[in-house]
């Protein structure tokens, strides 16, 4: 089906984006913060 593939793709953007955006961009809003 063609939405599996959609949903592969998106899947291998958006997870390792938000790994990084959680892992990096957390602690610096929180450094930010203090």
């Amino acid at each position: 089906m063609v939405w599996q593939f959609f949903v592969v793709v998106i899947a291998s953007i958006v997870f390792p984006t938000a790994a990084l955006l959680f892992m990096i961009g957390g602690p610096t809003y929180r450094d930010r913060r203090d």
